[in-house]
């Protein structure tokens, strides 16, 4: 089975219109995984499984997106682990004030 192309654009435009979903993160992995934006990509899926670790589409988004790539892997737990430090920093700034 080939896996269809994705536009990014109209993408994006849906998600910069307030149209977020499990889905569209999904899909906007999906369409800049197959562009070789790795990085551009990580972060969408993320959000996808923070929007609902349980989705059940297209076998879950760790299965859509090739999840057991240990590249994929290592960077979702090298953003997750930046984003926790970014917002434990943020939360140490505030205290001080």
């Amino acid at each position: 089975m080939t896996m269809p192309k994705f536009s990014i654009a109209p993408l994006e435009q849906r998600l910069a219109a307030g149209q977020d979903s499990v889905l569209l993160r999904v899909t906007l992995a999906l369409a800049y995984q197959q562009q070789g934006e790795l990085a551009t990509a990580v972060p969408h899926l993320v959000k996808a499984t923070e929007l609902d670790p349980h989705y059940s589409g297209a076998g879950g988004p760790s299965e859509f997106f090739m999840w057991n790539s240990a590249k994929t892997r290592r960077r979702v737990w090298h953003f997750r682990r930046e984003s926790k430090q970014r917002e434990v920093m943020a939360t140490n700034k505030l205290k001080r004030k």
